[in-house]
């Protein structure tokens, strides 16, 4: 989203889903989180959250706390509001702190603040 907006602005590129897929795919075959990610989202927004799940995991795998704070994300999103299960999440949101993701302690600051 950030280099299409960038593309956009500054060269003039139009927005092109079926396009940013192909060279995303062409990344992520080589193990580029930043593509791992980026395809994740694309999955999200098509509505294939399965295969979301598993392009952020890959990334994550490859040490992308971008990766594991969108697991973390999707954890929440997922629970049940009748019987809520945050290790998940907190479990993802531990392992971007490891990475020292600034976003990550916050989000783990903000889950126990609010008794997640």
């Amino acid at each position: 989203p950030i280099c299409s907006n960038y593309l956009n602005r500054h060269l003039g590129c139009a927005v092109d889903h079926r396009l940013a897929e192909h060279w995303y795919l062409r990344s992520a075959e080589q193990s580029n989180c930043m593509a791992l990610n980026a395809l994740g989202w694309l999955r999200e927004k098509q509505g294939r959250h399965g295969e979301a799940r598993l392009l952020h995991e890959r990334a994550a795998a490859l040490g992308s706390s971008t990766a594991m704070l969108n697991l973390a994300q999707i954890c929440a999103r997922e629970q049940s509001s009748s019987a809520p299960d945050n290790s998940a999440m907190i479990k993802w949101l531990k392992a971007a702190v490891v990475e020292e993701d600034v976003d990550a302690f916050c989000a783990l600051g903000k889950a126990y603040a609010h008794g997640r």
